[in-house]
């Protein structure tokens, strides 16, 4: 199932905002939702909301638990994925357009009960009431940070109709996803776009001699100018560390640095070149900088 009503939040969510908010102690118990029909009040469970993505082979996705009222639609539909659905409308461009955007000041911000004699009952179906009636305008996916950008790409690398039929907005710009994520394997640097995508590759994670910066290095490299360069990033956790689910990527980051294998990481942005004077000679190097934790991701 991809969406339920969370009894925390007191919205209907999707599991992405689900993982999202669990991860930045918004939200507590990972069984405190229920279905989305305002007739139906059966418990559903977000699947994985209490794991890192990189360690889960399933994104985080909801179950129900328990019985659902006579002709509920949602008690008859399988569980699905709420980042790999790949059914979309040639009719409705909409349905295939997901915007990169950022977080709404509101985004953390628990629901308030708008009249305090109102009963909890009929405000949550009242929740549960409008949150389909929007739903039906099937307006584009708003994302606010890359990883659910990421698994639908994962779960569609080998479907290139759906690549190149789905779209990614930012600001003014549609973009396929199909040219949206760029793999590093040696193309020319000179042929990069020279707006942000999403880069990615397997990449290293380790300490520097400057305190709370960590430095990834992909694996693979860029030509410039004849030469194989791998892009890096350093990124300092102290310019991060205000992010509501700052906690959440420190141990993220933690794990990768210990295990000391290759994660598969992702990067939007756009690779810049940096000089080194050494002596008589300039060293090149390349380099990604953001100060967005929402802007990485990073898979096994």
């Amino acid at each position: 199932m991809d969406i339920a009503y969370s009894t925390e939040f007191k919205q209907v969510i999707d599991a992405e905002k689900a993982y999202d908010l669990f991860q930045s102690e918004v939200i507590k118990d990972k069984r405190a939702f229920e279905c989305p029909n305002e007739n139906c009040t059966a418990q559903f469970t977000c699947v994985n909301i209490d794991r890192p993505i990189q360690e889960t082979k399933k994104s985080v996705h909801f179950r129900s638990n328990g019985i659902h009222i006579d002709n509920c639609h949602y008690g008859t539909k399988k569980t699905i994925n709420s980042t790999t659905s790949n059914n979309t409308s040639d009719n409705n461009k909409n349905a295939n357009i997901h915007i990169l955007t950022e977080r709404p000041k509101d985004y953390y911000t628990i629901k308030e009960t708008s009249n305090i004699n109102t009963n909890s009952n009929e405000e949550k179906n009242s929740i549960k009431r409008e949150y389909q009636l929007n739903s039906n305008s099937k307006s584009p996916k708003k994302h606010y940070w890359i990883a659910p950008l990421v698994s639908t790409y994962l779960n569609a690398e080998n479907n290139k109709t759906f690549l190149s039929k789905t779209y990614v907005k930012k600001g003014d710009l549609e973009i396929p996803f199909k040219n949206f994520f760029i793999e590093i394997k040696e193309q020319d640097f000179k042929g990069l776009s020279k707006y942000p995508r999403i880069y990615f590759g397997k990449a290293f994670f380790n300490t520097t001699n400057t305190d709370n910066v960590i430095e990834i290095k992909f694996a693979t490299s860029f030509n410039l100018k004849g030469q194989n360069k791998k892009p890096a990033i350093r990124l300092n956790l102290n310019a991060v560390s205000e992010y509501k689910n700052y906690s959440y990527w420190k141990k993220r980051l933690e794990v990768a640095i210990q295990s000391n294998r290759p994660y598969l990481f992702f990067i939007y942005g756009v690779p810049n070149i940096e000089t080194w004077d050494k002596k008589n000679e300039q060293i090149h190097y390349i380099r990604f900088k953001t100060k967005k934790l929402d802007y990485m991701d990073l898979r096994i």
